[in-house]
């Protein structure tokens, strides 16, 4: 005879959680992630937050959701680089994002440790214009 499913609960976050949540732009599971207590500065190996993450996959609504719950659109990787950085290397939506990053306080003027700032990791000219 077979087991009934498990009762469906509310999402279960594990620790990392929140970085997934941002590349797969699921800013509603953002929210209900932090506040469930994880913490929005949470880290990778690499010093990613969720807000690196969402900017370099491009995702304006985990961005803005992250910002809006506390994430710091100034705080640097183990390479110095901020969520701007990485929004200025995005494949998808790079200028919408950097827009976006620096309308909520971003900082275009930080270098990371190879010396360069955010312009100078964006593929696309409009980008390096906003930037620079």
């Amino acid at each position: 005879m077979a087991q009934p499913p498990p009762p469906q609960g509310p999402p279960m976050f594990g620790p990392m959680a929140l970085l997934a949540l941002a590349r797969d732009n699921k800013a509603d599971e953002i929210e209900l992630a932090v506040q469930r207590g994880h913490p929005v500065e949470l880290c990778n190996q690499m010093g990613q937050t969720a807000l690196h993450i969402a900017a370099l996959w491009g995702n304006l609504e985990s961005i803005e959701t992250l910002v809006r719950l506390g994430a710091d659109p100034n705080t640097e990787n183990v390479r110095g680089a901020t969520a701007l950085h990485m929004a200025a290397a995005a494949k998808k939506n790079a200028k919408a994002a950097c827009e976006l990053l620096l309308k909520l306080g971003a900082d275009k003027e930080i270098y990371d440790v190879t010396g360069r700032q955010p312009y100078e990791h964006a593929d696309q000219d409009d980008v390096r214009v906003l930037l620079d």
